[in-house]
């Protein structure tokens, strides 16, 4: 079993959406896309090479992976040498994928 590291960066990533949703939506929506990322997250424990390899980092040395979430929402990762899933960011994609490489990589 991997274990699952959720960088600083990501708990901001995700706080700012579900932020978003609970004052924009409704608080029912908000908490409903909380737990279906975090149900997401899950499957990285028993299958971290499951999800597909990033595209936009694919020019890095490390391995980026991503979960796709309501087509809209990417659990950024990458797995380090002992196979813990390090999950980096929580990106909207439809942000502008030229910023994407200004979000924190470590």
């Amino acid at each position: 079993m991997g274990k699952v590291i959720w960088h600083t960066s990501a708990y901001h990533h995700l706080h700012e959406i579900f932020s978003y949703h609970y004052e924009c939506y409704s608080p029912k929506v908000a908490y409903s896309l909380l737990k279906e990322m975090l149900s997401v997250v899950q499957v990285l424990e028993s299958s971290p090479r499951a999800a597909a390899l990033e595209p936009l980092l694919r020019h890095r040395k490390k391995e980026y992976r991503y979960l796709l979430v309501r087509r809209r929402y990417k659990i950024e990762y990458y797995i380090s040498h002992n196979d813990e899933c390090h999950i980096f960011a929580v990106w909207d994609c439809k942000r502008n994928p030229n910023t994407f490489e200004t979000i924190s990589l470590s």
